[in-house]
């Protein structure tokens, strides 16, 4: 859906800095203010004209306040928490907004999940230690079997196996 702004608009936005912008969306999409209250904050004024042109810029419409706070639908359904981070990789993204493009940030976000659910697959296929059937494997080596993450330090690695080992002495007594 693309959103009609015009070219005087458009200049308006373009003349925000994008930590403005940053700081404006976050306070209403995640901290749930409302416009005018984000407008009191960020432009001293009651008027929420600005608060909402930078909204309609990146393609929202309708009522979005608080639409990614820590217990929105957003979060409950996809069981990701977005930050302000994410608002400014957004912004850094599409300076201009997203209106000409239909983009949205539910659309940019999704993608973003997407990535790092497929990053944190192929990183946990290949942080697993896996059986290996040509290997001979003794009772003592069976913490082997376990999926354990590679990504442990030398002294966490020392850590488990003096534990290994004082339960062994345990049992052996």
């Amino acid at each position: 859906m693309t959103k009609k702004i015009s070219e005087s608009e458009l200049q308006q936005f373009r003349y925000f800095d994008p930590a403005l912008k940053a700081n404006v969306m976050e306070a209403y999409l995640i901290r749930g203010m409302k416009m005018n209250e984000v407008a009191k904050l960020f432009f001293n004024s009651d008027y929420s004209f600005d608060v909402s042109l930078i909204h309609r810029c990146y393609n929202f419409s309708d009522r979005n306040s608080g639409r990614y706070s820590a217990n929105s639908n957003f979060v409950r359904k996809y069981g990701y928490r977005v930050t302000k981070r994410d608002i400014e990789e957004f912004i850094n993204i599409y300076p201009d907004g997203t209106f000409k493009q239909g983009i949205t940030f539910d659309d940019f976000l999704l993608k973003k999940i997407a990535r790092m659910k497929k990053a944190n697959h192929n990183q946990n296929v290949k942080t697993h230690t896996q059986y290996q059937p040509s290997k001979q494997y003794h009772p003592q080596d069976s913490f082997l079997l376990t999926r354990v993450p590679l990504k442990l330090t030398m002294q966490e690695i020392r850590q488990v196996t003096s534990k290994i080992t004082q339960i062994q002495i345990l049992v052996m007594v």
